[in-house]
């Protein structure tokens, strides 16, 4: 899979302006346009400063092209810039549609006549792999608020408009959040000269609380739980790596930590086949022998920190999957667990939570007996309620024959089965609105965060089943693993 929605407007924002060009940008459209833009690519485009709109100890430049690319959002910033400019002339960026009201407000401002051009480009959205967007920047609770919940529809509403075409949108029933997001965006997306075509399907993280639960035995899935991972880099201790067009990486994201094990052998076996050929004084290729060696001193690194916690980490996460699967596990062994003060309050309440609802059980009720779990288990209830309809008709699942930590299938990936076969439930799905062509492509987004869990088995059911018939693409708000629905990120 190679995604490549925003390639051909990428080549657009970089031939934009002539000359030396400063590239200015607010703290949103920094992380969105580095995750998209690699710094090469910029110089290449005779960009030579980049900074901070909000930097106003800048060094005035006379005769060069500043490119200023912002959310709408971020325009009072630009006000203050043209009214006293730092640089001769202003080509504006805005990430997404622009008020009428702020742009007369802009040009009244610009009395020096520097603002020569201003595009709507709709990248309002961050992206974090092939075909997987976020709407709001890593480690933020914003999606929660009410603007948040606008930004998140200003979000969906640019993809909308680079995919071209108007889709049929559907949402999980019995969600009043849901239902007056999803009539904003159809009334806004009304107004388009756009064809119509694909479907977007709305749903909340209530829809499914097991999967951002549990624990992931898969190589992404694992850094974004115990490393720093957002936007492509992978953050361990002081050090950073990118894993950006890593064809190691992207050979082996979805794999599990064992089969990564045994990647990282070949890996060390080709450096060291190229090292020898060195010694012979064979030198074929000097930048692909430092390429190789640094990404297997970046898997190396990452591997070893995840390995750490899948060790420590082992026994709970087979508990836990056991009794989802119901395979006999005992309210002893279960108790017994949760008074362990070797293992952390967070990891023994999820815990509880998962037998709890497992068993149809109030978790509540269930903490009454373990004091020391009570507040966080309380906090859970109070920001995540349970009485979703759509969890009767669309759960989780279990491979056989595979390794009981391997084995889970996330509800989603019947939920997009259901729907490329024709087959979803009206009494869980909604029909806001009706567009021609629904099957050109589909779009999931899962407000209040999605996993990688659950991109993976969407990109999975993709390649083995649409893949050259339809196009995907995974949204959340951000995204979370059981860190964040547990609280412990905030």
């Amino acid at each position: 899979m190679n995604d490549n929605l925003l390639g051909k407007k990428v080549d657009e924002i970089l031939d934009i302006g002539e000359g030396v060009k400063v590239l200015l940008f607010d703290e949103d459209t920094k992380m969105i346009l580095s995750n998209l833009i690699p710094h090469s690519r910029f110089l290449e485009s005779d960009y030579f400063l980049f900074d901070s709109i909000m930097n106003k100890r800048r060094e005035r430049i006379q005769g060069i092209t500043c490119m200023v690319a912002i959310r709408p959002e971020s325009i009072r910033w630009l006000i203050e810039e043209v009214s006293n400019p730092f640089y001769e002339r202003y080509i504006v960026l805005f990430t997404n549609q622009v008020d009428s009201l702020m742009l007369e407000i802009l040009a009244t401002s610009d009395v020096h006549c520097v603002v020569s051009e201003i595009h709507e480009i709709y990248i309002d959205f961050f992206k974090q792999d092939d075909f997987l967007y976020t709407l709001h920047a890593p480690k933020t609770r914003e999606h929660m608020s009410l603007s948040g919940r606008k930004r998140s529809i200003d979000g969906i509403f640019a993809l909308v408009m680079n995919l071209g075409r108007i889709p049929t949108i559907k949402i999980q029933t019995e969600d009043r959040h849901l239902m007056e997001d999803s009539e904003t965006l159809s009334t806004r997306l009304a107004g388009l000269n756009l064809k119509q075509g694909g479907t977007l399907i709305m749903l909340d993280r209530a829809f499914d609380l097991y999967t951002p639960l549990l624990y992931e035995w898969r190589y992404q899935s694992l850094l974004h739980e115990h490393a720093d991972y957002a936007n492509g880099i992978v953050r361990i201790g002081k050090k950073s790596y990118s894993v950006v067009d890593d064809p190691f990486f992207n050979a082996s994201k979805f794999k599990d930590i064992y089969e990564v094990s045994e990647d990282i052998k070949g890996l060390v076996k080709k450096v060291e086949f190229k090292k020898k050929r060195l010694h012979n004084f064979i030198f074929d290729d000097l930048e692909e022998n430092t390429r190789i060696s640094r990404q297997l001193e970046a898997h190396l690194a990452q591997h070893g920190h995840v390995m750490k916690a899948c060790l420590r980490l082992k026994d709970l996460s087979e508990m836990e999957m056991n009794v989802l699967k119901d395979n006999g596990i005992s309210k002893a062994e279960i108790s017994e667990c949760l008074m362990r003060k070797d293992i952390s309050v967070i990891e023994r309440c999820k815990l509880l939570i998962i037998y709890s609802l497992r068993n149809k059980k109030n978790p509540i009720d269930e903490a009454r007996k373990y004091p020391d779990l009570m507040n966080e288990v309380e906090a859970f209830m109070g920001r995540h309620p349970l009485n979703v309809p759509i969890w009767r008709h669309y759960g989780y699942r279990f491979d056989d024959d595979v390794d009981v930590k391997l084995g889970y299938q996330p509800a989603i990936k019947r939920v997009i089965r259901h729907w490329w076969t024709n087959r979803l439930d009206n009494r869980c799905f909604l029909t806001v609105r009706e567009s021609e062509n629904p099957m050109d492509y589909i779009v999931v987004y899962i407000r209040n965060g999605v996993t990688y869990s659950e991109y993976r088995v969407l990109c999975e059911y993709y390649n083995t089943a649409m893949k050259g018939r339809s196009e995907l693409y995974v949204v959340g708000d951000v995204m979370v693993s059981y860190k964040d629905i547990m609280g412990a990120s905030s």
